[in-house]
């Protein structure tokens, strides 16, 4: 399999966002602008005195900015105010709650306020002494502090705490967290690099129980949702995860002589796409992409990325057909099955 470059857009100085037919991005003079990915022609150009953070939920798009949270309408570019902050600044927004949170220094508290989506109602508010930051992971809502040594896990309709987990003493969480079928899966590192070590471990969401815990290979995973399998490839090692069990179901290296950062890597079109790249003798850095097909656990391709010696990319995204790389001079790159 080979892929081609069927279009290069120049000037995209924000991570990208897909929706649907959509691509958004912004361009340096802060105009968001949309493409349409079926055609790949610009749609919509709208100007805005600052550029922000698309965030996408069910289909739908909504931006924080300032003290509010605002809906995206995707063809007209117009933003519809749907939150006003109450004291602090509107932190997350999930399927039924919006939460603030306000860090008071002085005295190490958090306030949080919650409040229903819908009808704007107050749940309640309360502050927690000592601790750092509110987290919401996938609907579930969690107090911790600056290092994520420990989790507090708290009922979002009463504020109330349900359990507490703590990592052991030097551990800290690090990398991205999943939730799956009740299952927290979180890495951890104790240490710090190059001797740190890493783990991984499944944490029981409704009790806080520990189910498994394992030494770890990677930070940073990718999670198929129909399977409850976690993939992560870095710097030639695959590894294939049960969240249930939490076993090593396939653990091997497929190539030598490619490096790719842990977090460069995407699930798409039943497999793991990624960006890394390989040194030449003089020194100079080649960057290129490819994908591991996640049944037969084997590369399935690895080509050049079409720029110059030293140019690194982004994470690759998979839509709707296109891979999209976007590489370190603000140029983004279309690629199409040939």
């Amino acid at each position: 399999m080979s892929w081609y470059k069927s279009m290069e857009i120049k000037g995209v100085q924000s991570p990208l966002t897909l929706v649907d037919d959509r691509l958004f991005f912004f361009d340096k003079e802060n105009n968001l602008i949309s493409y349409d990915v079926k055609r790949l022609s610009e749609v919509q150009k709208k100007h805005f005195e600052k550029s922000f953070i698309l965030n996408v939920k069910a289909e739908a798009i909504f931006v924080y900015l300032d003290d509010s949270i605002n809906n995206l309408d995707p063809i007209k570019l117009d933003l519809d105010q749907v939150w006003k902050a109450k004291f602090g600044r509107p932190a997350i927004l999930d399927k039924n709650h919006i939460y603030e949170q306000v860090y008071e220094r002085k005295n190490k508290i958090v306030q949080l306020g919650v409040y229903d989506r819908y009808d704007g109602k107050e749940l309640w508010k309360e502050d927690f002494h000592g601790h750092r930051f509110a987290r919401n992971i996938k609907g579930r809502l969690f107090i911790t502090d600056i290092n994520f040594t420990y989790l507090i896990c708290l009922n979002p309709e009463t504020g109330k705490e349900s359990w507490t987990y703590s990592f052991p003493e030097g551990e800290k969480v690090t990398g991205n967290i999943f939730l799956y079928e009740g299952v927290l899966v979180i890495p951890s590192m104790a240490g710090q690099a190059p001797d740190n070590k890493d783990y991984l471990c499944g944490i029981n969401v409704e009790s806080g129980e520990l189910l498994w815990k394992r030494n770890g290979s990677f930070q940073y995973y990718q999670l198929v949702e129909s399977s409850g399998l976690l993939y992560g490839f870095a710097h030639g090692l695959y590894e294939v995860t049960d969240i249930k069990s939490g076993e090593k179901l396939v653990h091997k290296k497929l190539i030598d002589d490619l490096w790719v950062s842990q977090h460069m890597n995407s699930i798409g079109d039943g497999g793991l796409y990624f960006v890394g790249g390989t040194h030449t003798n003089m020194g100079m850095f080649i960057s290129k992409f490819g994908k591991i097909n996640i049944e037969k656990h084997e590369i399935e391709f690895i080509q050049e990325l079409d720029v110059v010696e030293g140019v690194k990319a982004d994470l690759p995204i998979y839509h709707k057909g296109k891979l999209y790389i976007k590489d370190s001079f603000n140029a983004l790159h279309v690629y199409e099955r040939e």
